[in-house]
């Protein structure tokens, strides 16, 4: 922009001007676009947490989640993901917005969002566990393992059986994709 009002002669900066005007319309044109800020402009603008029976809110926080599976970059699906938990903090969501955090190294964060998950769901002591682990809190990690198979007892059902080298008889759709 420098370049603009050092020029010497004004007349010479039509080409330039032309093309940083299509681009600057190209941009708009690519925002409008954007599945995100379609969905937010049907929001109400004032409103920062949304209940998911309206229509209006549950296209929003399915757009969210949609656009924070495809994104490739940590950071950018870290933030995609703390508009999500802003908006309607399911505990999915915030499972998610964790894992999200603990990936980029924010262990503290991670750990404030795992905490906010209700304690009987066995994921989030699952999570738990493994950021504790990561920060060399061993005992901590081995309460919150304990919880997770307390609160799945399943889990720990299938974890016998394959130790003993036997089938798996629950949690089969769980060790099918992981195990």
């Amino acid at each position: 922009m420098n370049w603009l009002a050092e020029a010497k002669d004004p007349g010479q900066l039509g080409p330039e001007l032309a093309t940083l005007r299509d681009r600057l319309h190209e941009v708009e044109l690519e925002q409008a676009e954007n599945p995100l800020n379609q969905a937010r402009s049907a929001l109400p603008s004032r409103r920062k947490r949304f209940d998911p029976s309206d229509s209006k809110a549950r296209a929003y926080l399915e757009t969210l989640d949609e656009m924070a599976q495809l994104q490739q970059q940590p950071e950018e699906k870290a933030q995609i993901l703390a508009e999500r938990v802003q908006a309607y903090p399911s505990p999915q969501a915030l499972l998610q917005y964790g894992v999200a955090l603990q990936q980029l190294g924010r262990h503290r964060e991670a750990i404030e969002q795992y905490k906010r998950v209700p304690d009987e769901i066995s994921h989030r002591h699952y999570n738990l566990c493994s950021i504790y682990w990561c920060l060399g809190d061993f005992d901590e990690a081995l309460v919150h393992l304990l919880r997770g198979l307390a609160r799945q007892p399943d889990t720990a059902e299938a974890l016998f059986r394959m130790h003993q080298g036997r089938p798996v008889l629950r949690g089969g759709q769980y060790w099918e994709r992981f195990g």
